[in-house]
């Protein structure tokens, strides 16, 4: 081999050594504070759902109450109903590999219930949320996708 070929190779080699090493910076806990967007679609034993709303996480990974979550239900005769959520509290947790679990609190006719945010991770840019949600009673289940603001 030619010595300008194995410089090449030589480069290339270095190069793609140096891309398959580099990995995923790690989460902390802080990355999860801002106001975050919450869409999820899912099935209970009535009907399939889906809805969306915002809720605002600080530092510790608190929600803060007061925020709503619209949620439209459709209804085994076809129609559609909506439903208000008043987001009450709960919490989210992230680990190093930035996998994410937590709960939402809320109420619906104050009827305390909440989603829990299950099997779900965050990506590499910390500004998306993607896993799957499981309701109060472990009936409805479903996909939820988190977009920071």
């Amino acid at each position: 081999m030619k010595k300008s070929g194995l410089i090449i190779v030589s480069v290339f080699t270095l190069c793609m050594a140096l891309g398959a090493s580099h990995s995923w910076a790690a989460c902390i806990q802080k990355d999860l504070s801002g106001i975050w967007y919450v869409y999820f679609n899912g099935i209970n034993p009535d009907a399939p759902s889906w809805g969306r709303g915002a809720i605002s996480i600080d530092a510790t990974g608190k929600i803060k109450p007061g925020a709503k979550i619209f949620t439209f239900i459709l209804l085994s005769n076809q129609k559609t109903q909506a439903v208000n959520f008043i987001v009450t509290g709960g919490n989210f947790k992230s680990n190093s590999n930035c996998i994410v679990t937590g709960k939402i609190n809320v109420k619906m006719d104050n009827i305390p219930l909440s989603f829990k945010v299950i099997h779900s991770a965050m990506d590499r840019g910390k500004t998306i949320i993607h896993g799957i949600w499981q309701g109060s009673n472990n009936t409805e289940t479903g996909l939820v996708t988190i977009i920071r603001k």
